[in-house]
């Protein structure tokens, strides 16, 4: 039963990390790749700007499995669902005035770029959890 307790804060603790390195990310992360977008944005698919989506959280999602150092794909896979969710909320709001869509057919036009995401912090949360695990701890 505490080994319980302690693995549920522990995945807490990863979640905090999360957000944190989540939130200052979107401060100061810098543009990576050079590209230009298409002019009829949502009728195609653009590799870069998607992975460049899916990089940040996947170093984010990455971060908090390394802090918690425990099984982190289902924190992982909510905080993506839930970032993909705000995402797509803020694009109906902005196509409302010039172009109504409904959230399905912005998910089927992000649908790429959303399951890349999905995989890279899949990926990413399986790794940093192997990575905490395999670390050296002091001794003194």
């Amino acid at each position: 039963m505490r080994e319980r307790y302690f693995q549920i804060r522990r995945i807490g603790l990863g979640i905090v990390a999360m957000v944190v390195a989540g939130i200052l990310l979107e401060l100061i992360a810098p543009q990576i790749f050079e590209y230009e977008l298409h002019p009829n944005q949502f009728f195609y698919f653009q590799p870069l700007p998607s992975l460049e989506a899916a990089m940040w959280p996947g170093l984010v999602v990455f971060l908090g499995a390394y802090v918690a150092g425990v099984r982190f794909v289902v924190p992982a896979i909510a905080y993506y669902s839930i970032i993909t969710a705000f995402a797509f909320h803020i694009i109906y709001l902005i196509a409302q005035p010039a172009q109504p869509m409904s959230y399905f057919e912005i998910a089927a036009r992000n649908s790429l770029g959303t399951a890349l995401g999905l995989v890279v912090v899949v990926v990413a949360a399986e790794l940093g959890t192997a990575l905490s695990r395999k670390r050296v701890e002091p001794t003194s």
